[in-house]
């Protein structure tokens, strides 16, 4: 990503800030990059991008607390974790892997 960073000394802030330019080249090379998407990813980077300008943090929580049992799951999950009752996913990775 092409970014410029302008210091203005007469406030002592840092701004980052996009030229137009680069605006465009930005948005070219997004353009670029979608058109060699397959459908499926197109519909990945479609809810990016609507997760990144429609933001709506309650919305995974949501999800999660539909699934049935998932709450005492989670607290159990947390109990297990801080009762040391946990495996090293390298340990797990190399049983499945023999």
């Amino acid at each position: 990503m092409v970014r410029e960073i302008i210091v203005d000394y007469n406030v002592g802030i840092i701004k980052p800030i996009f030229t137009i330019v680069n605006t465009i080249q930005i948005r070219n090379q997004l353009k670029q990059y979608i058109d060699q998407l397959s459908a499926q990813d197109l519909k990945i980077v479609g809810e990016v991008i609507t997760d990144l300008i429609n933001p709506d943090e309650s919305a995974p929580t949501d999800e999660l607390e539909k699934i049935a049992g998932f709450e005492e799951a989670f607290i159990r999950g947390k109990a297990d974790i801080e009762a040391g009752r946990v495996t090293n996913w390298r340990t797990i990775k190399n049983e499945l892997s023999r």
